[in-house]
Parts: structure tokens; sequence; C-alpha cells
């Protein structure tokens, strides 16, 4: 009795063992898509443990594809660890350049990875390792479950893929399983793996495994009819991601397994028209499901931006610039920022091309060796040895997934790819019914396998024990740390750790010049920012940084280029370049000027920043004369005119100069519209009032002005007309200007709109306001605001209550603002009580705000 219950423990453990790969790879898929190294890590184990556990002493060694992939993953290693800094000079030139910068910034060293992100590259090691345990536990499996089964697993893991992803969306749900939030959250929740592409890609390879479950022979007409319902959904969930790749590839696929299928009609009865009508019903679903999306989806599909294609460019300047060993899996966005020709400052961390991504992340020998073998695996010959309609539904799945990838990233993705090899391996392998091999007559690991596993599984505790800090994640932390509040010594240590393991991350680098600028070093700042400006050299904040340094060390001209550069690269930039340049060198600010045609942006900055009105008319009529059609110059130039007009300045101090005129010109130029913009209405109400129509121009801005919060401007300016006009435009006015803002900041709109009373002597208005604002906001200004208008209308008791609570606001501030108070004590008492003052009464508050 013993003997037969530690066989049937035996046989258990060993049936568990076998079919242990399914609920791993649903794990990882379900779980982000495998980006978590914890899960991958956790997977890795189980499923070698379960190899040597389990594995048959008639199968001597492991496969040959499983050593292969293993050999990638040993070679990933090897990039991680360090070597003699002469070795990876000799072999990759540009790796060793990126550490050499960082040594010099943080200390030198004698041994360098070949890899510029380790961290990066330790976790793509245990993915390999993860790819070659996949395939074992799939060889193995694949004898006693059958590709028809196979298919039907993966699948049902896309429909379950499908309905959380649904379910997520209807929930407007920001967090996976309510649970997780992602670190780039989008609107549209792509749960559970986060990227739209990706979601795409495994619901895609659903669809066509859920067409070779019913193309089999075996499957009944009720599994079909099952099996097509869910196809047109998976089909129809595909197109609703929004993915170009996705769907593309999703139709080149069902064409080539079509015209598979009337190519082989004569091999099984009805083949070519099942699969016509399966493939015919799952189009329609996506064309319904197509026209009935939102445009948001219809806007993603028709979108004919080709931007992602530089990728490829970027990528083979990578690999031209790193052939033999490559920049190590995981550090493209370290190495391509290098070359990207774009201006701003963003970090592509994929190739989005799975050919590309392996080659410059490998080096041409390995990488091209890995892109080789895998084109091997996918032969015709291998996958397609006889008609079978399964295997075709499954292959032609197979080949969409790699045309996706070759504009996506799904193949860097766990869940992704470990679905991929799960289906290769079962597509070469034959059923036990198909083979003379003799039965396992017993289970047990091999010395090999013990060895290799073993060496594996450290390999994944290692990563378990100690997650990768992926450059991505501490851009985010490291970031927050130096924006905060921890001391400069804190800030510095946490840099210079973050950069010692990623020496080629720019953004990094730039924030240990922030740190350097904070600690007064601008000197050592510049060192930093020159590392960074290797790495990215097109970054304009980097540049921006880079002026303030030259600036700090006395160098202004040089000082000035790097801000002309900075706004040549990130035009968003133009006006903290314009700020800067106005402080630094007024009379040399376009020095900061690019002959581009960014410069022109750059010019109507910089007469924002320019406080004599004939030098921005100037700056404008340059901007101008560069780009005639350039509507924010041409505002901003009428605008300059109305000010001049109002505070007699040249070139319109005159009464007779035709600044007037030309504003009206420029109303008159104003493309005709329909709904001209809020910005011409608000200039056409300035005219009217400048030419003394106010009572037109308040009409003009009470029609035109829309009542949302884009309209706030606006509505101000009405609230400026209507103060030159009688108390019935002026209330009106208020009340619209209070409407649009007290749902969120009311008390500096009531203070607002109590300062337009008091200009126009309306104190009881004037105090109403002037409370509603303080008793929201206890603020002592708003108090005293309050008290002065109830002194106005010798209100004695009124007035003592405001400044005792004004007084009660200010004991929070401190004594300055409590003395402050009583200052104003001893000249409104007075002035409530219909006396008069040593100095007349005219506190800030009760002006204009």
């Amino acid at each position: 009795m013993a003997g037969d219950s530690a066989q049937q423990v035996k046989q258990a453990v060993a049936t568990a063992g076998r079919w242990g790969l399914l609920p791993i790879l649903a794990t990882t898929t379900l779980w982000l898509g495998g980006v978590s190294s914890t899960s991958v890590a956790a997977g890795c184990i189980a499923l070698v443990a379960a190899l040597a556990a389990t594995a048959p002493k008639t199968q001597r060694h492991l496969p040959v594809t499983a050593w292969a992939l293993l050999g990638l993953g040993a070679f990933t290693a090897l990039q991680c660890l360090p070597l003699p800094t002469a070795w990876v000079s000799a072999v990759s030139p540009s790796v060793a350049t990126a550490w050499g910068d960082a040594r010099q910034l943080l200390g030198n060293a004698d041994w360098t990875p070949l890899s510029l992100e380790p961290e990066a590259s330790r976790f793509e090691a245990v993915k390999w390792v993860y790819y070659a345990a996949v395939w074992t536990a799939t060889v193995r499996l694949r004898r006693v479950m059958g590709l028809r089964n196979a298919s039907l697993f993966v699948f049902g893991l896309a429909l379950a893929v499908a309905l959380i992803a649904i379910s997520h969306r209807l929930l407007h749900a920001e967090r996976v399983y309510g649970v997780y939030t992602p670190m780039y959250a989008t609107v549209d929740l792509a749960a559970p793996l986060l990227n739209p592409n990706n979601l795409a890609g495994v619901l895609m390879l659903g669809a066509f495994c859920g067409a070779g479950f019913a193309l089999h022979v075996r499957s009944t007409v009720a599994q079909r009819a099952l099996a097509a319902a869910g196809i047109a959904a998976l089909c129809g969930a595909t197109v609703l991601t929004g993915s170009r790749g996705g769907t593309l590839a999703l139709a080149l696929g069902a064409l080539g397994l079509l015209g598979w299928g009337w190519l082989h009609r004569g091999d099984e009865p009805r083949l070519a028209l099942r699969t016509s009508w399966l493939l015919g019903g799952a189009a329609l679903s996506a064309l319904f499901v197509t026209l009935a999306a939102s445009r948001q989806w219809t806007l993603q599909l028709l979108d004919d931006s080709l931007a992602k294609l530089n990728l490829l460019r970027w990528a083979a300047e990578v690999s031209r610039h790193n052939p033999w060993t490559g920049t190590g899996r995981g550090a493209f966005g370290a190495e391509a920022s290098r070359f990207i020709d774009e201006p701003g400052d963003r970090v592509f961390t994929h190739a989005e091309n799975w050919i590309a991504e392996w080659i410059s992340g490998w080096g041409w020998p390995v990488g091209l060796a890995a892109v080789l073998g895998l084109l091997w695996l996918l032969r015709p010959q291998r996958c397609l040895r006889r008609a079978n309609a399964t295997r075709a539904a499954v292959y032609f799945g197979l080949l969409a997934l790699c045309t996706q990838n070759l504009v996506d990233l799904g193949f860097e993705i766990a869940g992704v790819m470990g679905l991929f090899v799960f289906l290769v391996a079962a597509l070469g392998v034959r059923r036990r019914s198909d083979t003379t091999a003799a039965q396992p007559t017993g289970s047990g690991p091999t010395w090999s396998q013990i060895t290799a596993m073993g060496a594996c599984a450290l390999g994944a505790i290692w990563l378990l024990s100690m997650p990768p800090k992926l450059a991505h994640h501490e851009r985010r932390s490291i970031g927050a740390t130096v924006m905060g509040s921890a001391p400069l010594a804190s800030k510095a240590a946490a840099v210079s750790q973050a950069v010692a393991r990623h020496p080629g991350d720019a953004y990094l680098l730039r924030l240990g010049a922030l740190v350097a600028v904070d600690q007064d070093r601008p000197a050592v700042a510049l060192q930093w920012l020159n590392a960074s400006l290797r790495r990215s050299p097109r970054s304009g904040s980097t540049l921006l940084l880079l002026g303030q340094s030259l600036h700090a060390l006395g160098n202004t001209p040089q000082a000035l280029l790097a801000l002309k550069q900075a706004s040549e690269n990130t035009p968003e930039l133009a006006a903290h370049v314009a700020q800067l340049a106005t402080k630094w060198a007024p009379e040399r600010v376009q020095d900061t000027v690019s002959s581009s045609a960014v410069g022109v942006d750059a010019l109507v900055e910089l007469a924002a920043q320019t406080p004599v009105l004939s030098k921005r008319i100037e700056l404008l009529d340059q901007a101008i004369a560069r780009a005639p059609e350039q509507t924010a110059a041409r505002l901003a130039r009428a605008n300059a005119w109305l000010d001049a007009v109002q505070t007699r300045q040249p070139p319109c101090a005159e009464p007779s100069s035709r600044c007037l005129d030309r504003v009206k010109e420029e109303l008159a130029a104003a493309p005709p519209e329909a709904s001209p913009s809020m910005n011409w209405v608000m200039l056409r109400a300035r005219w009217l009032l400048a030419t003394g129509d106010a009572k037109t121009a308040n009409a003009w801005l009470s029609e035109r002005c829309s009542r949302d919060r884009t309209a706030a401007p606006c509505i101000a300016l009405m609230l400026d007309v209507a103060g030159t006009l009688d108390e019935t435009a002026m209330t009106a006015a208020a009340e619209r200007y209070l409407d649009l803002h007290c749902t969120l900041h009311c008390a500096p709109a009531q203070y607002r709109v109590g300062g337009y009373y008091a200009r126009r002597g309306m104190w009881g208005l004037a105090l109403d306001h002037y409370h509603r604002a303080a008793s929201l906001s206890d603020d002592v200004d708003h108090w005293l605001a309050a008290a002065g208008a109830a002194a106005r209308l010798q209100r004695t008791n009124t007035t003592q209550r405001l400044l005792d609570r004004a007084k009660q606001a200010a004991a929070r501030d401190g004594a300055p603002a409590v003395a402050r108070v009583e200052r104003a004590r001893s000249q409104l008492v007075v002035t409530a009580s219909g006396g008069t003052t040593a100095a007349p009464l005219t506190p800030s508050v009760l002006m204009h705000p």
C-alpha cells in the first residue's frame, strides 16, 4: 500500500510538472504581459524546477533549440559582467566611451560591461532562459497534448485577455485589476498588457489559433460555431485596439490562410469552403466594429504618420557604431539618443522592429544568427509538413505576429514572446502516436539537465532576489528626488548611483548637472552637461541648462549661443529662452534668435518679455517679415499698438499716429470665419474701446465670449470694458465672470470683482464681494479690503470687526503682518467715523487687482 501511495504521488507530481507550463504561460501573459521581472523570474524558476523533477530518463539531452535559446541568454548575461576596459574598447568603442564619460564624473575603474544598461540586460538574460524552459516544456507536453489542444489554450487565453481589456474600459479603470497603477497610464487602459500594440498581437494570435481549432477535422459543428463567434470577437477587438500594425498583420495573415485553403482544397473535403466562411465572418465583424468604433479609434487606424519608421534609421546607426557585440540587450534607447535628429527630449527604449532590436542589442554576429535561426524554425518545410488546416492556421498566425513586430515591440514582452515560442515549438514536434520512439521508462533528471537547468534556476533566483532598476523607472524616481526638498548631498548620491547603473542615459546626466548647479558649482555642471550632450546632442533642456552654467561662469556670448540652440531644438522652450536672454543681455537678445522658422516663435516670445513697446513692435515686425502668415505675431503686434495708444508711447504717442488704423487693417485682414478665434474677438473689443465705443465693445464680447474655461481671458476683458459703462453692464459682466470662475477658485474672482466696484466708488457692492472673498480664503489682504470698503461706507462697527478678523489671519504670518493690520486700523477707524487722516487713505487693496 505504501508503495502504491508513493507511486501515485510520484505520478501526480509528474503530471503536475508536465502540465504546469500552461498556467505559467497564462499567468505571465495576464499579469502585465510579463513586463515585471518578478513574474518572469518566478515563472522561470517554476518551469525549471518542474522540468528537472519530471525529466524522462530516456531523454538524455535538452532540445537543440533550447540550447540555442540558453546560448542567447548566456551571451546576454555576459554583456552584464564587468570585463577589462581594454577588451571592451577593442570590440565596442562606443560603449567604452559612454562608460568612460561616466567614470570621469564618478571615479575611474578598470572593468567595464559590454552593455550600456546592465540592469536591463540582466532582465533580458532571464527572459531567454524562460523561453528555453518554455521550449523544453512544450516539446515534452506536445507529445501528449496535440496541436489542436495547444491552439485551444492560446485561443481561450486570448479571449480572457480581450474580456479583461473590455471590462477595464467599460469600468473606466485607471488601475489594472484595481491594484496596479501603470507608470504611463493612458485614457483607454489597454489592460492587462498596457500597450495597445502588444494587446493586438495577443488577440490576433488567439484568432488564428481559434481558426486552427475550428478547422480541425475532429472539431464538431457546435465547437466550430462557438469558435467562429470567438474569432469574430477577437478580430473586432484587435481593430478596437487602434493598432495599425496589428490590424494590417491580421489582414495579411487571413489572406495567406485563405490562399492556402484554396490551394489545398483537394486534400480535405470542404476545407476551402470552411476557411472562406470563417475568415469572411471575421472580416465582416472587424469591418462592423471599425464602422461602429469611436472617432478616436478610427483616427488611430487611419493615421498616416510614418514617424515610427525613423526608428529603423536610428537602429541602423546604432548597429553601425556597435557592430560586434552591440549595445547590450535592452540598451537601445541609451545609444539611439545620439542619433535622433528630431527636436525635443524624447527617449525611445526599443527599436520596435525585432530584427533591428536583436542586431543592435547583440551585434551583427549573434543578432544575425538569432534572426536566421528563427526564420529557419519558421520555414514551411518544418511547419507545414502536410496539408493540415490546424497547422496552417497556427503557422500564418505566427507569420502575422512576426510581420506586426516589424513595426512594434511585442517580441520584447515576455508574455507575447512566450506564447510565440510555445506555438513555434508545438508546430515542430510530432505526437507520440506519430513516432516509434520508446515510451519513457521512468522519470528523473539527468546530469546534463541538472547542470543546465540548475545554472538557469540560480540565475533566475539571482534576478528575483535583486530586481533590476531599469532606466525608464529610475528617470522618474531620481527626477522626483532631485526636484524635491531632499538635502543636496542625498540628491548627489542618488544621481551618482543611478548614473553608475545607466551611464548612457542623457537625462540622468542632466540631473547630475542640475544638482551641481544647485550646489553653486557651474564648472562641475559643465562636465555633466558635456557628457549628457554627447549622449543626446539635440536636447533643448540640456542646452538651456548649459547656457545657465556658462552665464554663471561669466561667458555670456557662449551662453546666448546655447540658448539659441536650445530654442532651435525645442521650440517649446522659446519663452524660457526669451526670459533669460532679456535678463542677461537685453541689447543682445536677437543673438538667441535662429534664422530658421523656429526663430519666428522666438521673436514673438522675446517681444512678450520686452517692456519697451517700440522695441517690442520692432521684434514683432521682424517676425512678421519672416512669416507673414504667423497669426500669433500679427495679434501680438496689434495688441502692442493698442498698448502704445493707451499709454501714449512711441510709435503711437501722437494723436495723429495711424496705430488705430493699422489695428483696423489687421482686423479686416483676419481670416473670414463664422466664429473667429477668441484672440481676434478680444482684439476687436480692445480696438472698439480705444476708439471710444465701449458700449459696442461690451455687446461684442457679450455675444462672442463663450462660457467654457477657455473663455476666461475674454470674460475678464468684458469685465474691464463693463467697468467703464453703467451699473447694469457691470453687474451682468460680474455675474458672468463669477459664474465661470466660482467652480474652483472663487475667492480670487470675488476679490477681483470687488476691486472693479471699488474703482467705480460702488462701495456697498465692493464690500459684499470683498467679504465673500475673505470668508472663502481667510486672506489678510482680502479682510483689509473688506474693512476698507466698510470704512468708506462709514460703518464703524463693521470696520472694527473686519479688522479683528484680519488680525487673526495675520497672526499666522507673524509679527510684521500683525503690525501691518494695526497700521491700517489707525487709518480706517478714523475714516469710518467720518474724520480725516494725516495721509490720504490709498491702500493697494482698493485698486484694480
